[in-house]
């Protein structure tokens, strides 16, 4: 039995929370760096930190990851050039906060990404990698992520490909702390049932403390003051912005053909964004990402899959056969 789909965006386009794939800041967030040729920071708070390296020097960018502009070569990371802000900047306490990064390199083990507070018992909270493993540490404990997701994919987080780290702490104990690589949730192995205290100190990127430093490409940090859900992180790893309300595609705003796809989706639409695509399988797992009006889907196995288009605050699903 042949399996036809009219693309009707009303018979089959379910509509979903994310927005476009872009660099625009996101206003929501605590702590937003872009790392569009410089150390620009955006923030909620009123007193926005400045971030130099230690050095005084501009620093190396280089393309970054599709749709997301230029990201910071921290090739040279060390004691005289790693990236720290000027004034003390952190969420305090036990107070909920995720972590979110971009990351490209060969590193896997005992390398910090972000990390905020002194380095004294309990009172840091920091991202990091260990044992190819994503961590949530505290000075006097720490939690690890499980060496696959939770589809059953092992991490590969030195392979040298960009990967997407998120860490969400809603609060309590570290064994309340949430895991995501790509989207993809990863289960906590719940090494440690300490509790964060954090207190003032510098923020400090791809080092905690002048230690560990990560000698990879950077792009994309986020933090943000609360415990962000699945689709937000999502909609984050996608270069979204929480900020903005969300609309469904008008039925005369987006069309998609041909009905059943060989090689490549075309995609038209009235508004004047620029599209972003995303196509997943049947498990959830982001296959394809591109940007425009066609989606090549000619390397994809024969089945259905899952489109997600966004443009500008615009955004729709479509299930989409590939044959």
């Amino acid at each position: 039995m042949k399996l036809k789909i009219t693309f009707s965006i009303t018979a089959v386009v379910l509509f979903t929370a994310m927005t476009l794939y872009s660099q625009t800041v996101d206003s929501s967030a605590f702590l937003h760096m872009k790392f569009e040729n410089n150390l620009t920071a955006a923030s909620t708070e009123s007193m926005v930190p400045v971030f130099t390296r230690a050095d005084a020097g501009a620093g190396v960018y280089v393309t970054g990851n599709t749709g997301f502009g230029q990201a910071y070569d921290a090739t040279d990371n060390a004691s005289g050039t790693q990236i720290t802000s000027d004034i003390d900047f952190y969420i305090s306490g036990s107070n909920p906060r995720t972590l979110c990064a971009w990351i490209k390199g060969t590193e896997d083990s005992q390398k910090t990404i972000i990390s905020m507070g002194p380095n004294t018992s309990t009172n840091r909270f920091t991202m990091k990698l260990l044992n190819g493993t994503l961590r949530a540490e505290i000075n006097g404990g720490g939690t690890n992520s499980h060496t696959e997701d939770n589809n059953g994919t092992a991490l590969a987080l030195g392979d040298n490909n960009w990967h997407h780290l998120a860490i969400v702490y809603p609060g309590g104990n570290l064994t309340a702390v949430q895991f995501y690589v790509d989207g993809v949730a990863v289960a906590n192995t719940n090494g440690s049932t300490a509790t964060p205290n954090t207190i003032a100190a510098t923020f400090q990127v791809g080092h905690r403390s002048g230690a560990e430093h990560y000698t990879g490409l950077l792009d994309d940090i986020r933090v943000y003051a609360s415990a962000l859900t699945s689709n937000e992180i999502t909609s984050v790893m996608n270069g979204n912005t929480l900020g903005a309300k969300n609309v469904a595609f008008k039925a005369n705003e987006l069309k998609a053909y041909p009905t059943s796809v060989i090689d490549v989706l075309n995609l038209k639409t009235t508004v004047s964004e620029k599209l972003s695509v995303t196509v997943h399988n049947m498990l959830g797992k982001t296959v394809v990402r591109s940007y425009g009006n066609q989606v090549d889907m000619a390397s994809l196995a024969t089945g259905v899959y899952i489109v997600k288009v966004s443009g500008g605050n615009k955004v729709a699903t479509l299930k989409v056969v590939k044959r």
